[in-house]
């Protein structure tokens, strides 16, 4: 059986701030002893108390020592045994925060194998479970990475304050209260649900997640705090809006101010999707990407990434039928003289891909010369005529 977590200092410095921020329901996750439950439920302002704990040793302990009738108890793996509808106004949590240690396992005190896992994972859940004024409260040491700590929160669309720290003989202990950022209340009054950080880039984090009672797949892009270009991505999705109708780009589903939701994709990168692909379908997706060049040139748009869009190209496939995407735009800008066909030209007959396509099963050989010949016509007669000439060059 495994031990109950002892009182120890963690567990007065997180009690002292319960006494002072619990309120309305309240959900005592790693209960333990049942400190932090029975602080809350003493409290006026809260209405019940749900404690729970992944340890059947703790749970028995609690119900047989500590009784108040705002409390009951759950046997709970973090969220894992709550509705997904529960909802609480105040969360708290002293986590087992200690690297792991092989000789003595012990779930009361590890916290993974570098000490935050656990505290990373309840971190990524506990958003779906909280009020929109809701409050969480924890306690971690120095021990555990306060530096990954505040990343994992930022990560989560959260703000952390911190209440107090306490220095002991090898470790400091960090007590946070935290709430979901402005930009994650006004998300959800939208509609958006369940969003986990996905990826981010120099100037946007992409996070993923559902909209609407559908549980629409979509992402979510947000302006990074430390940006060195602010307002990007605001310029991207007022770009979005005029590519869509050209039938180029994500497609946006809502935006606000520093982010924007669109749909989201699941596909390939170019450079991937070209090595598994048949000869037809590498001939079909470079003739999709051109098509949509030719959408931006028309429409005075250049993406400026089309010479090297290995990032920037999706492809996926749906009922044996290709779907080729285009990615990011915040670089984008308006010009009299756009150059995205010729710059995927470049792209196209550079040695990377050729080396691609040359060492295919199916092998397929892009008339380079041919192309690049066509592209310098085409850069300064962007007719229909000249884009033709090159579909059909690549396309041989």
């Amino acid at each position: 059986m495994q031990p109950i977590y002892p009182l120890a200092e963690d567990s007065f410095l997180l009690q002292k701030y319960v006494e002072q921020y619990a309120a309305g329901k309240v959900l005592d996750v790693g209960t333990g002893s049942g400190i932090q439950a029975l602080t809350a439920a003493r409290q006026a302002a809260v209405k019940r108390v749900i404690a729970a704990d992944i340890n059947p040793a703790a749970i028995t302990h609690c119900r047989n020592e500590v009784r108040h009738k705002k409390i009951s108890y759950k046997l709970s793996d973090l969220f894992s045994a709550l509705p997904r509808s529960a909802h609480f106004d105040t969360i708290i949590f002293n986590p087992p925060y200690l690297p792991e240690d092989r000789r003595l396992k012990d779930i009361a005190l590890d916290g993974g194998k570098r000490g935050y896992e656990l505290l990373e994972r309840f971190l990524r859940e506990a958003p779906d479970h909280l009020s929109p004024a809701g409050r969480i409260l924890i306690v971690f040491s120095s021990l555990t990475d306060k530096k990954t700590v505040d990343r994992i929160i930022s990560e989560q669309l959260l703000t952390a304050e911190l209440l107090e720290t306490v220095s002991l003989d090898f470790e400091r202990l960090y007590c946070y209260i935290i709430h979901k950022s402005a930009i994650l209340r006004e998300l959800e009054k939208r509609g958006v649900l369940g969003l986990r950080h996905f990826t981010k880039g120099h100037r946007g984090a992409i996070f993923k997640g559902s909209l609407g009672s559908l549980r629409r797949e979509i992402a979510v892009k947000i302006q990074r705090a430390d940006s060195p270009s602010p307002g990007t991505i605001d310029h991207e999705s007022a770009m979005l809006v005029r590519l869509n109708k050209k039938k180029v780009g994500p497609k946006l589903l809502l935006s606000m101010k520093g982010c924007f939701v669109y749909e989201f994709i699941n596909g390939e990168f170019i450079e991937d999707f070209l090595k598994r692909c048949s000869r037809a379908e590498a001939i079909d997706m470079f003739n999709g990407v051109l098509l949509q060049c030719r959408a931006m040139d028309l429409s005075g748009i250049n993406k400026e990434e089309m010479h090297h869009p290995f990032k920037h190209v999706l492809i996926s496939r749906s009922k044996k039928k290709l779907s080729i995407h285009l990615l990011d735009f915040e670089r984008a800008i308006f010009s009299q003289k756009p150059h995205n066909v010729t710059q995927f030209c470049q792209y196209l007959t550079g040695g990377k891909i050729s080396g691609i396509l040359r060492d295919k099963p199916q092998a397929l050989m892009i008339g380079c010369q041919a192309v690049r010949k066509l592209a310098a016509l085409y850069k300064h007669d962007q007719s229909e005529a000249r884009f033709n000439a090159i579909m059909r060059q690549v396309s041989e």
